[in-house]
């Protein structure tokens, strides 16, 4: 995708979320949590979430965090949630789609219909393969075909033999804020241990390619992300 980064919106993440997506009072299941920011953000909102999240060093994160009411992080993955059918209002897809295995990411969608009550609301966030914040992750993992296929997947999941119907597709530019590159590198391989070597062996390299497509701030390393929300709603069959 050829895309003019100077044209787009430039909007906060959770703006965003909040803007298309019912929270207050709403049971979400947040697929993918990581150490659970969002998932703790969104209950503050006032909605009920579960977070779901494979990575034992991310699960490990999330339990030192500050307990939050009506928020509950558990372990496990996109293709079989942990949770009944028809027992959420809304479920979130944020940067994580992408993340689970080709073979059945498919699958991740339907078990999304599946835990979903009748027409509600499924929120996938998706970076776009563009931009600095993809050009600097893109040494440690070029994920340019891997996102192409997620999209792909979320198309096939709302046409008309799917489960969901495209409610909108919203396109908008993301600043990443990076502390620093050690911040950066812990980051990464808690997603993904194998990085750890490539951190390991290249690492002036990536500390000079970070601050090639960073720009300094007073906060960090600032780092811009177009992003893709589909907004989809369970079909009542």
């Amino acid at each position: 995708m050829t895309l003019d980064l100077k044209t787009l919106p430039q909007r906060r993440q959770r703006d965003v979320l909040a803007e298309k997506l019912p929270l207050k009072a709403k049971h979400i299941i947040d697929v993918g949590c990581g150490d659970g920011q969002l998932a703790r953000w969104m209950a503050e909102q006032g909605a009920h979430v579960i977070g779901v999240e494979c990575s034992a060093k991310q699960l490990e994160k999330a339990a030192k965090a500050d307990p939050v009411p009506h928020c509950k992080i558990v372990e496990g993955v996109g293709q079989a949630l942990p949770c009944p059918n028809d027992s959420a209002d809304g479920v979130v897809f944020f940067n994580s789609l992408h993340h689970v295995p080709l073979d059945v990411m498919a699958k991740a969608l339907e078990e999304a219909a599946r835990v979903l009550k009748t027409e509600g609301h499924l929120y996938i966030a998706e970076p776009i393969a563009a931009g600095p914040r993809f050009e600097l992750s893109k040494p440690i993992d070029d994920e340019a075909e891997i996102r192409d296929v997620a999209e792909n997947a979320i198309t096939k999941a709302s046409t008309a033999q799917g489960p969901f119907t495209s409610l909108e597709t919203y396109v908008y530019l993301y600043e990443s804020v990076i502390p620093n590159f050690d911040h950066w590198r812990e980051n990464a391989i808690a997603i993904d241990q194998n990085r750890a070597e490539i951190f390991n062996t290249q690492g002036d390299v990536l500390r000079a390619h970070f601050e090639k497509w960073g720009t300094k701030i007073d906060k960090g390393w600032q780092f811009a992300q177009p992003m893709r929300i589909n907004l989809l709603q369970k079909k009542a069959f």
